[in-house]
């Protein structure tokens, strides 16, 4: 007015004090609403005015914060241990610390859920083995941070490897010309190494033995000859593929080895072995019979 015009305010300078320069990273303040946070400044001679100046607000959105959970891995049969689950996070910005923000993250406390998990099922603990589940955070909408909004990213993958089984038949020592009694893992042994509630099918049932046994007739240490017979098929060693449920085990067999010895030379018996035990056999010797007429005289030790 009065003939003047927007050239009496000289230089003018916008501000704005929800802005920072980038010092350690940092562009902004806080997240949230910054009243009045808009100014200026400027340089001329308004003497002749009274000057009023309407600062401005700033709105600063939150950042997003994407929460990817991290795999977890078991043994079928065997709960997860639930030190594997965590999270990883993406987005930290502003010149923030990404073990702040976790740290601010773990104090508020995430919970989870796996699918590979089972409750309340008696003793079974978990899916079967390659049925893999997934881990994921329940509760993530209700964890806030000042400055970020959470957002699920990616779960986790919860996988359930299989148990092992071992079946091992014992070594054994037999005579030529005999038969030995073959052992090893007996059925409630091997009723012992199952989990999750298994049990063995009825009428499950196996035996030892060697796969041709014209083997018995040759003297020498036949190693990893004495294998195992089940459902009509001869298993001579290492990993089987029983299906049922054996499907969620690696059936692991160990062979035994058959040691066949001569016969003793000596006159007074051998020892030679009868499962478990050792046996003595003693050859007798033949008595002395006299004839005499008219009748027969023997010993009276006979």
């Amino acid at each position: 007015m009065n003939g003047d015009n927007e050239t009496l305010f000289g230089n003018i300078t916008l501000s704005n004090e929800a802005a920072k320069d980038g010092t350690n990273g940092k562009w902004t303040a806080d997240a949230g609403e910054h009243l009045g946070a808009l100014g200026m400044a400027y340089t001329g001679d308004l003497s002749n005015y009274e000057v009023y100046v309407n600062k401005g607000d700033a709105y600063i959105d939150k950042a997003t914060l994407v929460i990817d959970v991290n795999n977890a891995k078991t043994t079928y049969g065997t709960a997860f241990d639930k030190g594997q689950y965590g999270y990883d996070i993406a987005g930290v910005t502003n010149g923030d610390a990404k073990s702040v923000i976790k740290a601010m993250l773990d104090s508020l406390g995430f919970e989870y859920d796996n699918t590979a998990e089972v409750k309340g099922e008696g003793d079974r603990v978990t899916v079967n083995a390659g049925e893999n589940g997934v881990v994921s955070i329940t509760n993530i909408d209700k964890v806030t941070l000042d400055n970020y909004t959470l957002v699920k990213g990616n779960d986790g993958v919860a996988t359930v490897t299989k148990a092992d089984l071992t079946i091992k038949a014992d070594d054994q020592n037999m005579l030529i010309g005999t038969t030995p009694n073959f052992t090893g893992t007996t059925l409630t042994e091997l009723a012992n190494q199952l989990v999750n509630g298994d049990s063995l099918p009825d009428g499950f049932s196996y035996l030892f033995g060697v796969g041709d046994e014209a083997i018995f007739s040759e003297v020498g240490t036949h190693a990893d000859a004495i294998g195992l017979f089940y459902n009509g098929a001869f298993y001579g060693g290492g990993l089987t593929g029983w299906g049922g449920v054996f499907a969620n085990y690696d059936v692991n067999f160990v062979p035994g080895t058959l040691t066949v010895v001569p016969p003793s030379t000596d006159n007074y018996g051998h020892l030679h072995s009868d499962g478990w035990d050792r046996v003595r056999n003693f050859r007798e010797r033949k008595a002395e019979v006299f004839f005499h007429e008219g009748g027969m005289e023997y010993d009276e030790d006979m």
